[in-house]
């Protein structure tokens, strides 16, 4: 009977230690942050009876010092129950809350004890990631994208209040800085706009700072940037009247103040300096006006009658610049005009002159300005190599070259002759297309003894056709195709339709040749688009050379980057990531939808898309990349 009842006993002992005593759910509990408290909110799994017991917690920072602690009793229930405590923190969160997050709980409840990370079951823990730029121009609303993340997940976070501060250095004569604030509240994407408009009549000094402090539920975070770039950016845009003026006569001119960079804002009530200087940089005339409600001031000037001909320069002073700064530059000239007795036509018979073409013959003739030929005249055509107005001694030097001359035909004209093969191996040995010579006919009247004289210039060419490749040059990825765009044009400057081939370089040993990477052709204004991608026939980190190869229909051809002096190439750099961004087109109208086709050399990762009206931002989006590429509508 003894050995029966010891049996039961060991029975019932065995039963009692095979229940589990309760746990703590670490992964559900959490922590929230108060100025001066927290709230602890702990997950208990109790699979045994309702028993009473005491919770206690115990804050330890990195060196595992205790600074906080609280203990509380509490009935446990059976089941899976979450028990909430406050703990004091006093000062800790002002003292420490970078630091926070590398804060342990150490906790027990009835047999229950265990040490969990804060980083762990803070749930709103965050840090701030700030998308701005550092151009800031005055007149300009400064947009700075602020976005909240969990540093240790990566999800975004909302809710959380952020303020930002912009402080932007002035001028030494104004008061005080300027200071601007924005506050926001993070989306469920956890993004944050701060828009700032800038006053446009802030006169920077270069300098700037943006602060901006986000809170929640305890948590404080910051981040700061410096404003390296700032610019007054005035401008005052003027005209004259006409650009040609004769002494006594008026020169008007009117302009219009503005400030705040492309996207600009006219600036009413502000006083501007005309000066207009001759070529040795005398000051003729001054005045100051104040601009009027629209930004417009405008003079008048009587040009004195010994005026000296030559150029002259208007310039326009704000009156916060400095000595010898300009907001405003206008060049005009001052030249007599005589009516002439009759007019000189003098044309080459051809457009431009190819390298087989040695010769070109100039054809002068001159009409009376009642219709009537000149039938008796002398004439002298001159190649000039340079003319250059003398102002002290008021009068044009002219550094002549060769010359023909001789005496009209019973039609009234006379044909000039000049050897180019001098001007054809000189642009041989250069990587220029085409060279214009300049000229100038001088036709004298022999019944009335007056000359007159015409201007006009003859090209020499290497081709017939011209090609060029307008794209980036520079600092492209070998990932990422390239976008360009070619033009065909005839020597004379008329579009060529042409077939182009865009060749690249091949190394092959020690060999050296240019395979065919893409063909096209150009339409009726000469224009072509290219996208390619780099090939993989040689060293992506190197430059890349290229050729274009264009025909017309008749068979005259153009190059680009063919020969040794005439080398183009389309440089590389694989050390930082690219993103490229295309639109379906160049010009929208009002309403239309913009489609934006996005590809990068990051497989994944956040694109952030502003909309930018001069320097200021009128929208925003942002959008995932997937295998590189993404889209988006706007």
């Amino acid at each position: 009977m003894r050995q029966k009842l010891f049996l039961s006993v060991v029975l019932c002992l065995v039963c009692l230690f095979s229940v589990k005593a309760q746990t703590v759910n670490e992964s559900e509990s959490s922590i929230i942050f108060n100025e001066t408290s927290a709230e602890v909110s702990i997950v208990v799994e109790n699979p045994k009876q309702t028993f009473d017991t005491r919770i206690e917690f115990e804050l330890l920072d990195a060196e595992s010092k205790i600074r906080a602690k609280t203990a509380q009793n509490v009935k446990i229930e059976s089941g899976k129950r979450s028990y909430n405590l406050t703990l004091p923190t006093g000062d800790l969160m002002k003292t420490n809350e970078d630091d926070i997050a590398w804060f342990r709980l150490r906790y027990r409840v009835g047999e229950a004890r265990g040490i969990v990370s804060l980083s762990q079951i803070i749930r709103d823990i965050f840090e701030l990631r700030v998308i701005a730029s550092d151009n800031l121009l005055s007149g300009m609303t400064y947009r700075s994208r602020v976005r909240a993340l969990n540093p240790f997940t990566q999800k975004a976070v909302a809710g959380v209040k952020v303020s930002a501060e912009l402080k932007l250095e002035l001028k030494s004569d104004a008061e005080e800085n300027l200071k601007l604030t924005a506050t926001d509240e993070t989306d469920a994407d956890g993004f944050a706009v701060l828009d700032f408009q800038i006053p446009v009549e802030a006169n920077f000094d270069g300098e700037g700072e943006i602060k901006l402090t986000g809170r929640k539920n305890g948590i404080v975070r910051e981040a700061e940037e410096d404003l390296q770039t700032l610019s007054n950016d005035f401008q005052f845009l003027m005209l004259t009247d006409k650009p040609i003026y004769q002494p006594e006569q008026m020169l008007n001119v009117r302009g219009i103040l503005m400030k705040g960079g492309e996207s600009k804002t006219v600036v009413a009530g502000a006083e501007v300096e005309f000066r207009i200087e001759d070529e040795d940089e005398t000051v003729l005339y001054r005045e100051k006006v104040k601009t009027s409600a629209f930004g417009v001031a405008a003079i008048s000037w009587k040009i004195p009658e010994n005026a000296k001909l030559g150029d002259y320069r208007i310039r326009v002073k704000n009156q916060d610049q400095d000595e010898g700064n300009y907001v405003g530059y206008q060049k005009v000239k001052i030249s007599r005009y005589d009516l002439p007795n009759f007019a000189v036509n003098a044309k080459a018979l051809k457009p431009y002159y190819l390298p087989n073409e040695n010769r070109t013959e100039i054809e002068v003739s001159a009409d009376y300005l009642f219709g009537k030929p000149v039938t008796r005249g002398k004439v002298r055509v001159v190649r000039e190599n340079e003319r250059t107005w003398n102002w002290k001694e008021q009068k044009y030097e002219i550094d002549e070259g060769e010359a023909d001359e001789g005496e009209t035909d019973a039609e009234g004209k006379f044909t000039a002759r000049f050897d180019l093969s001098e001007e054809h191996n000189d642009l041989k040995d250069s990587s220029r297309k085409f060279r214009d010579l300049n000229f100038t006919a001088y036709f004298t009247d022999l019944t009335t003894n007056k000359t007159e004289q015409r201007r006009f210039d003859v090209r020499v060419t290497r081709e017939p056709i011209h090609v060029y490749f307008i794209g980036q040059e520079y600092n492209n990825h070998p990932n990422l195709p390239i976008t360009a765009y070619i033009s065909t044009f005839y020597a004379d400057g008329s579009p060529a339709v042409c077939d182009v081939e865009l060749k690249g370089r091949e190394e092959d040993g020690d060999d050296e040749k240019y395979r065919t990477i893409q063909k096209l052709k150009t339409n009726s204004f000469g224009a072509g688009k290219l996208q390619f991608k780099r090939p993989k026939f040689e060293d992506e980190d190197s430059d890349f050379e290229i050729q274009l190869i264009a025909k017309d229909k008749k068979g005259l051809k153009g190059t680009y980057g063919v020969g040794e002096d005439s080398e183009e190439s389309i440089s590389f750099d694989t050390d930082d990531d690219a993103l490229k961004i295309e639109t379906g087109k160049t010009i929208f109208k009002p309403g239309e939808t913009v489609e934006i086709k996005l590809s990068s050399t990051l497989k994944t990762g956040q694109v952030y898309i502003d909309v930018v009206q001069g320097w200021s931002v009128i929208e925003s989006r942002f959008v995932n990349l997937s295998n590189g590429k993404a889209a988006l509508k706007i």
